[in-house]
C-alpha cells in the first residue's frame, strides 16, 4: 500500500509541474494578453451571422425550414 501512495504522489507530482510550466509558458509567451482579439480570429469579417458555411460532412437539412418541423408546431 505505500509503494502505491509513493506511485500516486510522483504521479500528482509530476503532472501539477507539467501545468505550471504549461501555465507559465502561456504567460511569458503572451497567450494570456488579449482574449478578445484571439475569440475573434475565428470569423472571417464576411461570414453571414446564423448561417453555416463550412460543410465538412455535406449540406444538412435546416430543421427549421423542414415540412416535419412545422407539421410538429401545427
Amino acid at each position: 500500500m505505500t509503494v502505491g501512495y509513493f506511485l500516486l504522489l510522483g504521479t500528482v507530482t509530476i503532472f501539477g509541474g507539467a501545468a505550471v510550466l504549461a501555465f507559465w509558458w502561456a504567460i511569458r509567451s503572451g497567450q494570456m494578453e488579449n482574449f478578445d482579439r484571439n475569440a475573434r480570429t475565428i470569423f472571417a469579417p464576411d461570414e453571414p451571422i446564423g448561417e453555416t458555411t463550412d460543410m465538412i460532412l455535406g449540406p444538412k437539412a435546416n430543421p427549421v425550414e423542414s415540412e416535419e418541423y412545422e407539421r410538429d408546431w401545427e
